[in-house]
């Protein structure tokens, strides 16, 4: 007679999702959220689409895309963070430059705001000038948490206690996800005449 011993059961598929599932509830409820916000632009904009128009006609397309550019190339960098961290080497510079990326991103968006307030434009504008406003610095909250995310890997990287892969996993997972939602802001809000 012989006994077979069992394998323990094998982790569920939320367990296996890169970053781990915390990060993932993180990401719907962030996505869930800016979609009721894209949800009631739309509705305002379409109560008022004259003023809407003459609105977003005011901003520089040009450092929306420049700023899309940037984040994608920062999103790129921390796939890159990823891989050297799984690599065992190089991941502080990736990092570094993910990090940098959003600092020339909030460079950028500043330099826009000074522009838009510098024009006597606030949230209480209209209905166009708070949701972009409003969207955008959410938005430029969460770049900022990712500057912090990035940063902190950075330091660690290379050192004798690195983060774990779990941890720059879903470092590059909230990266990817502020990266996604200003590729949907940027048109929603610089280009898409509704």
């Amino acid at each position: 007679m012989t006994t077979s011993v069992s394998e323990p059961p094998g982790p569920t598929w939320w367990q296996r999702l890169p970053g781990g599932s915390v990060i993932w509830i993180v990401v719907l409820a962030e996505l869930l959220t800016f979609f009721l916000f894209f949800a009631a632009y739309a509705a305002s904009y379409r109560s008022d689409p004259g003023v809407y128009a003459a609105s977003q006609a005011s901003l520089s397309r040009l450092s929306g895309a420049i700023n899309t550019a940037v984040l994608l190339t920062g999103s790129w960098m921390a796939a890159r963070g990823t891989l050297a961290h799984d690599q065992g080497s190089g991941a502080r510079g990736w990092w570094l430059g993910a990090a940098l990326t959003g600092v020339l991103f909030m460079g950028i968006k500043i330099s826009e705001y000074a522009h838009v307030f510098g024009a006597g434009i606030t949230l209480s504008t209209n209905g166009f000038w708070f949701f972009y406003l409003f969207l955008t610095m959410m938005h430029l909250a969460h770049v900022l948490a990712g500057i912090g995310f990035a940063g902190a890997l950075a330091l660690r990287a290379g050192s004798s206690e690195p983060s774990s892969l779990e941890t720059v996993e879903a470092t590059a997972t909230y990266w990817h996800l502020v990266d996604l939602i200003w590729i949907l802001l940027f048109p929603l809000l610089y280009l898409v005449r509704m």
